[in-house]
């Protein structure tokens, strides 16, 4: 059986790496290079540097196309396999279907794990060594933040409180303002020349004032002018300093703070959690599409190669347009962010269980 394990792993290794490498360049070439073509002739930047751009772009795409390399060498090998009446001779030796299918859904689980962890340590750092590089071209300097803003809500969607703070430097704020609301009216406006961050749970601001407010009399203000003052604030500003960052550079951890960040203003971070569970449930197609494709590839069917990239294109689209449903499903909060995301790989899972079962069953 070990033999059979091999063998099976074997045959799967060179149409998965062909479907990496044509997959890829499939993609590379009609999502990435032509927007690199016009950046090249737009800011008249040199051809090392737009290869540089092309190259942190590549990982992105291949996380993307393992899936559907799974998929395809699923679907050749298990096709020849029936085609050229392995499967029937394996069958008739008395080894059961599951028991062939065990190769392939173990490369399934290993390449899913694999790219979960490609997708979390390579990915994020190369699309945004991408865009610092684009940006970078075009000239705009990398700033220190400016102009930060956070507004909480309350539980009725109003504004409690507005934090604007000039620049942030480090753990240093610089020109900090912060305007409380109570019952939809100003309650207080606190300002300071610096301010920090402190770990406890709480902002110290220096060489500032606060003005108080009272609501059954708006002419009387209440005003004290302090050297050091701490202020009982749950927001940590600084968890704005990777709001410049796109989903789609940061790892999970980043993403999974920005989510809580934006969470305790009371944003709204459901296109962050559909991105994080996405991070997820796209890699671990490698382990749905193993099963979708071996299931499929034992159907009869012409073993050729072109009619297995067909019919691979063909789940692909499908699957893809499970993930638009999904994605559109999970926004418009009809369904939770991790149904939403996970949708495609549960109708797919079921498909292809079921495909495999009725050929089982014969």
């Amino acid at each position: 059986m070990i033999l059979l394990d091999r063998y099976i792993i074997r045959e799967l290794l060179l149409p998965f790496v062909f479907g990496v490498i044509a997959f890829t360049s499939i993609i590379a070439g009609s999502s990435v290079l032509f927007p690199i073509i016009k950046t090249i002739v737009k800011y008249n930047i040199g051809v090392g540097a737009a290869f540089q751009i092309f190259l942190y772009r590549v990982p992105a795409i291949i996380s993307l196309t393992l899936p559907m390399s799974m998929l395809l060498a699923a679907i050749l090998v298990f096709g020849r396999f029936n085609s050229d009446g392995e499967m029937v001779a394996l069958r008739a030796s008395g080894v059961s279907l599951y028991r062939i299918m065990a190769p392939v859904i173990l490369l399934g689980m290993v390449v899913s794990v694999l790219n979960i962890m490609f997708n979390e340590r390579v990915v994020p750092i190369a699309n945004y060594n991408a865009e610092q590089l684009r940006e970078s071209l075009k000239k705009t300097a990398i700033k220190i933040k400016q102009n930060a803003n956070v507004t909480e809500y309350d539980a009725n969607g109003y504004p409690s409180r507005i934090i604007n703070v000039r620049e942030l430097d480090g753990q240093e704020l610089t020109d900090v303002m912060v305007v409380e609301f109570l019952d939809g009216q100003m309650n207080r406006v606190i300002r300071a020349d610096s301010g920090r961050w402190e770990l406890a749970g709480g902002w110290e601001f220096r060489n500032g004032v606060m003005h108080s407010f009272f609501k059954d009399d708006l002419k009387k203000v209440m005003v004290i002018e302090f050297e050091k003052e701490f202020i009982d604030l749950n927001v940590n500003l600084l968890m704005a300093s990777n709001q410049d960052k796109e989903a789609q550079e940061m790892s999970a951890d980043e993403l999974k703070n920005a989510i809580a960040f934006k969470q305790s203003t009371g944003s709204d971070a459901t296109q962050d959690l559909m991105e994080y569970y996405m991070r997820f449930a796209i890699p671990f197609a490698c382990f749905i599409f193993s099963l979708v494709g071996a299931a499929f590839g034992m159907r009869p069917q012409r073993s050729t190669s072109s009619v297995g990239f067909g019919v691979s294109l063909a789940i692909i689209i499908i699957y893809y347009l499970l993930y638009s449903i999904g994605m559109a499903l999970g926004l418009a909060k009809v369904l939770p962010p991790i149904v939403a995301a996970w949708l495609p790989n549960i109708i797919s899972g079921v498909a292809g269980a079921y495909v495999l079962r009725q050929f089982a069953s014969k």
